[in-house]
């Protein structure tokens, strides 16, 4: 007999946390110290204008060595998770 597997899904509002910089209310797996989730100014507006479009656009190829580091494509990765 094979275990149901629960998915974890992170809550939208602890996104909208992180990417303030504020703690997550579910503790487990929603944020990592060593992953970067705040966002300043310039990407702030960039994630709110993803948001309503559905994607997000980034410069280059995406790759996972040129994005490192970005909270931009890491905040939305999780939102879209």
């Amino acid at each position: 007999m094979k275990s149901k597997r629960r998915v974890f899904r992170p809550n939208l509002d602890d996104v909208e946390n992180l990417s303030y910089g504020r703690a997550a209310k579910k503790k487990r797996g929603t944020g990592s110290r060593h992953v970067c989730h705040r966002l300043n100014a310039q990407e702030r507006k960039l994630y709110e204008l993803s948001k309503r479009a559905g994607f997000l656009t980034i410069k280059g190829t995406g790759y996972r060595k040129e994005r490192k580091g970005s909270p931009i494509c890491n905040t939305f990765r999780q939102r879209c998770d």
